[in-house]
């Protein structure tokens, strides 16, 4: 191979890199704008607006019956959401779209708790595709 087309090639590599890092660090940006949603509509009940706001990957595993009744059960349990501190996050670019997880430990009201939540992006736009959330209080209380 070529010296230039070595460079070329290195040049077009790193290029990648630097892209994938920027595109990576903008999607992360907009998921955490909505855990900041997520947590301001938990907090004032409105569960079906963020089941109405869910990704079609959600809603084809949970009925908005379900998932209004375990956020109620989470609210009740734990209530009001409060600080948090991301703990890690993850991109993967696939197939099926860009999903990214976003790990927090939360302080809620009642009690702490470690959440999940999984998002698939499309441009500027994050739908929320799946919530985890543990914590003692809602096994005890």
């Amino acid at each position: 191979m070529k010296k230039t087309n070595r460079r070329t090639l290195a040049i077009i590599i790193i290029s990648v890199i630097f892209w994938t890092a920027c595109m990576s660090g903008k999607t992360q940006e907009i998921c955490e704008r909505e855990v900041d949603k997520f947590h301001a509509l938990l907090n004032e009940g409105k569960f079906k607006e963020l089941f109405d706001a869910s990704g079609q990957e959600l809603k084809d595993v949970t009925s908005e019956e379900e998932f209004t009744q375990f956020l109620d059960a989470v609210h009740r349990k734990l209530g009001a959401a409060g600080e948090k501190k991301l703990t890690g996050w993850h991109v993967n670019y696939n197939t099926r779209g860009n999903f990214v997880d976003l790990g927090y430990e939360t302080t809620f009201a009642g009690d702490k708790a470690a959440e999940k939540f999984t998002f698939i992006v499309s441009g500027d736009q994050a739908r929320l595709v799946g919530y985890h959330v543990n914590s003692k209080a809602l096994i005890i209380k």
